[in-house]
């Protein structure tokens, strides 16, 4: 959430040749300066009333396995933490969830063309969005295999599904 961005896209070269040889990034927080041409600054919410603030499911990816999203709405009773608007996705990018009556991608995951992935969650960390520490936990888990290439199944870290 709070990476200087100023010197992320001034190292934009590096970033490609990164996702060249396949590697992945998990970004979080508004993207105010983006660091690839296919990438658009944060858009935030019209308004901020409580139904601005739902999210729901819109694809599948193992980092969001079994946890419903409702259970990420809040934090002690307050919506917002988990976001209050989205970057639009790249072409060829997939919604993973939406936010809002327009349910906006607050988070998306795209599969660059010349390799690499980025998946995007135009909030605070994710891992501290949700008030039980254990699914705060096993999101950060899973945030971290999946950056470090894990393959899209974690039956190793999965417990009961979050409802």
């Amino acid at each position: 959430m709070h990476l200087d961005q100023i010197d992320f896209a001034a190292r934009a070269s590096a970033l490609i040749e990164f996702f060249g040889r396949g590697g992945r990034l998990a970004f979080m927080g508004h993207l105010a300066r983006p660091f690839l041409p296919e990438l658009t600054p944060f858009i935030p919410l019209a308004s901020g009333r409580r139904i601005d603030f739902r999210l729901v499911a819109k694809g599948s990816h193992p980092i969001f396995e079994g946890i419903d999203r409702a259970l990420l709405e809040t934090r002690h009773g307050v919506a917002g933490f988990y976001g209050r608007g989205y970057a639009p996705i790249p072409r060829g990018g997939r919604a993973l969830t939406g936010i809002g009556p327009e349910k906006a991608p607050i988070d998306w995951v795209w599969e660059r063309p010349e390799g690499g992935e980025i998946l995007m969650h135009s909030g605070n960390d994710l891992w501290s969005v949700c008030d039980d520490a254990a699914v705060n936990i096993l999101l950060a888990e899973r945030l971290a295999a999946w950056c470090a290439g894990a393959d899209e199944t974690f039956d190793h870290m999965d417990a009961e599904p979050f409802v």
